[in-house]
């Protein structure tokens, strides 16, 4: 054979795979395997609920005797509950979904993304997921709050919502947020020079510090979340990526994306980046619900410093560990 027709023939091959990668229908075909094939254990007590509530953990358990209370006083009776652990196993989480009537649901993969996405198919019922990563704090009316900021969104139909988020007192986007209505922006300038919001390179993201002082405008925990949520219903679209440590989503936009994108194994960060490149690209705005506090203990790099004072400060300790439980 003449090396022109070679050439020719090795082009179209190259041509032809590229054709065949090109098309929607097998990217879909391929995403959809990995967003959902890894070997799992499940632990199902699932009643059939339209309400999920998925936890991540097996990472933090230094924040558990504050996190795990809380969710399981406040989170209503009528929803579905699964500890999900991507990569580990812990007789802790085991005992706690075993005595609060949880599912549990561990993948032998340290894959973040496919864990949560086999929760939500294996709970088939549920339309409508609440999502909260280990070292997320609530407080009484979390999930009411939430979800009557999603009905007013719809209500309002300015815009279809991608993920619903609280407003965290830690985080890069909501921060600023919180010190506006606490009347502490000024003096949070002043200590670190800025109160930008952004995804990164604030110091919301970079000052260990500015993690203390946000807890510090958030206590007592309770008594300021209240307050917050006696606010008017405000809620607003966040313009850059956002952490999602708590977030409500819709089964179907979940079904549209084809489940969240699963990174290698160990990898942080890959499905919060898809999640909200798609919110943004295919217009389902990451709706902030502006009078629902949560409180965040681990973002970023200042998880050591939260450690630390929640060692150090018993006064700060009880305060999160001390609440009144829904009737």
């Amino acid at each position: 054979m003449k090396q022109g027709a070679i050439r020719n023939l090795f082009s179209g091959l190259l041509n032809h795979v590229f054709s065949i990668y090109g098309n929607p229908a097998l990217k879909r075909l391929l995403r959809k395997r990995r967003n959902f094939i890894g070997p799992f254990t499940f632990v199902n007590r699932s009643q059939g609920r339209e309400q999920l509530v998925i936890i991540v953990a097996g990472f933090k358990p230094e924040f558990w005797p504050i996190v795990f209370p809380r969710l399981r006083a406040f989170i209503p009776r009528d929803y579905d509950v699964c500890i999900v652990c991507p990569g580990c196993e812990h007789e802790e989480l085991d005992r706690i979904a075993t005595e609060s009537g949880w599912s549990l649901l561990a993948t032998v993969q340290n894959r973040l993304a496919l864990a949560q996405n086999l929760a939500i198919r294996e709970h088939t019922a549920a339309r409508f997921i609440h999502k909260f990563d280990e070292d997320i704090v609530i407080p009484e009316g979390y999930f009411a709050g939430i979800e009557a900021c999603s009905e007013q969104i719809h209500a309002d139909d300015r815009w279809y919502p991608g993920i619903i988020v609280p407003l965290l007192n830690v985080n890069g986007f909501t921060s600023r947020i919180f010190l506006d209505q606490c009347g502490k922006t000024k003096e949070f300038v002043n200590q670190f020079g800025s109160a930008r919001q952004a995804c990164m390179d604030t110091p919301f993201w970079t000052e260990a510090a500015a993690a203390q002082f946000l807890w510090e405008c958030s206590r007592p925990f309770d008594k300021v979340a209240d307050s917050v949520a006696q606010r008017p219903m405000t809620y607003s679209a966040c313009p850059h990526r956002f952490s999602i440590g708590a977030f409500y989503i819709e089964r179907v936009m979940w079904e549209k994306m084809q489940g969240f994108t699963v990174a290698s194994s160990g990898e942080l960060g890959a499905e919060e980046v898809d999640l909200c490149a798609f919110c943004t690209i295919e217009s389902y705005p990451i709706s902030v619900c502006e009078n629902v506090l949560a409180g965040h203990l681990g973002f970023g790099g200042q998880t050591a410093q939260m450690v630390q004072l929640l060692a150090n400060d018993s006064t700060f300790r009880e305060e999160l560990r001390t609440f009144t439980p829904e009737e």
